[in-house]
């Protein structure tokens, strides 16, 4: 017992100079021992496992006007890296980046069809492990996004696409030997966006509207996911009793009308057998035509909608959108205020900067937390990749 006891502790200890480290490094071990309180031989002990490892190198001696120069010690963020996956119906978007999430590799295919998903997953994998530099660890991690409920690392429910009845997560764990995270992309999202925010609100709502409309929820700083993982599912609350059938069996959901689809299908059934995507709306909303201006009208409206409903159900500080028109029309946020009915004080809108990034990001945090073994870990590297 007193050996479990003690291994316990100098496994919490390890946890808490790491986390120390990689946020104040460059650091010497009198400061480490200073800031964390332990003392200065647990922290040489702890530092000479960690150098061992891989995870930290000195750097050097500190510039000091008087006495013996301190050795400084930093966090190696490319001993090793992960690869964060978007598993979308019709797009699939693949990250590599280094521990503190720096963009190494990034890769984007067309969805194959679900009997050759794994296998394109495994050649993804493959060849980003080819691309990306040689690093001491290699591949520690694998996260998958998936627009669907997710329990206990497990697909649960994936209305667009059909991949709750295959093995993927076990089929790649297996594989490449690593382990595999398994969350809904709404999820990965707010917690994409929690990393890149220096001193950020713990409450936040990352609502992200694609083909669907799904909210990720901090809580008090944690991920909120429900007792069954089916929390911030908003693009199912039905809004309309006996409305337009949606994709998971009932009628009248949010996301049949708040959906990049939803939004496409208003603006066409304007008009007789006329068929137009994504783009040519834009177009015609840059044009100011009359019907692109009700269609998206009548979008913000159960837009504004669903953040009503949100900002009463958790009060957050701030809810981020993720949200391709908003996105090409910024000026569309200033009606969105005017339609929302919430309180002024201590709230806040904003668009993603991270976009359809964040989701991936998020996986790449996750992934570092559960390697490391720590509980926080904010981001220093570059969101640099297409949102």
């Amino acid at each position: 017992m007193a050996t479990y006891r003690n291994d316990h502790i100098r496994d919490l200890n390890s946890k808490l100079l790491l986390e120390c480290l990689i946020q104040l490094g460059p650091v010497s071990r009198a400061a480490l021992a200073r800031q964390t309180g332990l003392t200065k031989a647990t922290v040489s002990a702890i530092i000479a496992k960690l150098i061992s490892d891989g995870l930290v190198t000195e750097l050097g001696s500190a510039d000091t006007s008087f006495g013996r120069k301190p050795i400084l010690l930093s966090f190696q963020r490319q001993v090793g890296f992960f690869i964060s996956i978007d598993l979308g119906s019709d797009c699939i978007r693949a990250l590599a980046a280094d521990f503190l999430g720096d963009t190494l590799l990034f890769k984007e295919l067309l969805t194959p069809p679900p009997h050759l998903l794994i296998s394109s997953l495994a050649a993804l994998i493959s060849s980003m492990q080819e691309a990306v530099f040689q690093t001491k660890l290699g591949l520690c991690g694998i996260a998958l996004g998936i627009h669907g409920i997710t329990f206990q690392n497990q697909i649960i429910f994936t209305p667009h696409y059909a991949m709750d009845p295959l093995p993927i997560a076990e089929e790649l764990r297996q594989h490449f030997q690593v382990p595999v995270l398994v969350e809904n992309e709404a999820n990965l999202a707010v917690l994409g966006e929690y990393a890149f925010l220096a001193g950020s609100p713990k409450n936040i709502v990352d609502l992200s509207i694609h083909t669907g409309v799904g909210a990720g929820l901090l809580l008090d700083g944690k991920l909120y996911t429900g007792s069954s993982g089916r929390a911030g599912e908003f693009g199912h609350t039905i809004i309309y009793p006996n409305g337009k059938k949606c994709a998971c069996g009932r009628r009248g959901c949010l996301e049949q009308y708040l959906s990049l689809p939803a939004l496409l299908s208003d603006y066409k059934s304007r008009f007789d057998h006329f068929d137009i995507d994504y783009p040519q709306f834009c177009d015609n909303l840059r044009a100011q035509k009359k019907e692109a201006i009700d269609t998206v009208d009548a979008y913000l409206f159960h837009l504004a909608l669903c953040i009503n409903n949100i900002v009463q159900t958790y009060n957050p500080e701030l809810i981020i959108i993720t949200d391709s028109l908003l996105s090409d029309f910024p000026w569309l946020l200033e009606k969105l205020h005017s339609l929302c009915h919430y309180p002024s004080d201590n709230f806040d809108i904003r668009l993603s900067k991270l976009g359809r990034s964040s989701s991936l990001y998020g996986g790449i945090h996750q992934c570092s937390l559960f390697f490391l073994g720590i509980e926080t870990l904010s981001f220093s590297g570059s969101a640099d990749i297409p949102s």
